[in-house]
């Protein structure tokens, strides 16, 4: 009873709601960074293209230890299950797999010797909300879902694979790339640090989320849902 009744609360309109309510009534228990790309020359896309796809980059520039970037496709999401260790099992396999099927947003993978050692998401259109899509502006993009394998801990994997998507964004012309941390995920925080991200303030979210069509249906703010 108590599985069935905490798999229909995940699937409720009512912690769909509650998410929201918490992302923007308790703020205060998530840090956002704010990576400025025109800012920091870090952010210039180094990578080098050594084959015919675009979505799969090799950087060589990391000690000499190549690691490949690549956007991931449904079958890596597959592997990765099959394979265990990635923090996705079946009940979150459409979740996982709805990263690769639009054009909002995508998974990046970092690869070394054909193992994956970490993944994150960017949104380059919109940033999912519980269900809901929240537009972003042209010259932004959002990261989440930052994981890298227990094994691959401490290596410096997480800040690499942001680093890559700031390249990524600034290749499109994005000027500021954000990420949502929570205040207890120490691990993220520094990874973020190590990237050389800004702490913002949380205007990102009590603004700009809650100033929806219904309270403020002009301007920048019009549409954002």
């Amino acid at each position: 009873m108590i599985t069935w009744l905490n798999r229909w609360a995940e699937r409720s309109r009512f912690q769909k709601f509650w998410g929201i309510v918490r992302e923007i009534f308790w703020i205060d228990l998530l840090l956002i960074f704010e990576f400025h790309l025109d800012d920091d020359h870090a952010y210039n896309y180094s990578s080098s293209n050594n084959n015919d796809n675009p979505n799969i980059l090799t950087d060589n520039t990391d000690n000499n230890n190549n690691i490949t970037w690549k956007i991931a496709t449904e079958s890596d999401i597959d592997r990765m299950i099959y394979l265990g260790g990635y923090d996705i099992d079946s009940r979150q396999e459409m979740f996982m797999k709805s990263f690769v099927q639009n054009t909002y947003e995508y998974l990046l993978l970092g690869i070394r010797e054909e193992m994956i050692h970490t993944y994150a998401v960017c949104a380059i259109r919109a940033k999912r909300m519980y269900g809901m899509f929240f537009r972003l502006e042209e010259d932004e993009a959002f990261i989440s879902v930052c994981f890298t394998r227990q094994e691959s801990r401490g290596q410096g994997w997480g800040p690499k694979c942001i680093r890559e998507i700031c390249r990524r964004c600034k290749a499109i012309e994005k000027k500021r790339v954000f990420i949502d941390i929570s205040t207890a995920n120490h691990a993220s925080i520094r990874s973020a640090e190590k990237a050389n991200a800004q702490k913002t303030d949380s205007g990102y979210y009590r603004i700009r989320i809650w100033k929806k069509d219904r309270l403020l249906p002009f301007g920048s703010y019009r549409n954002r849902f």
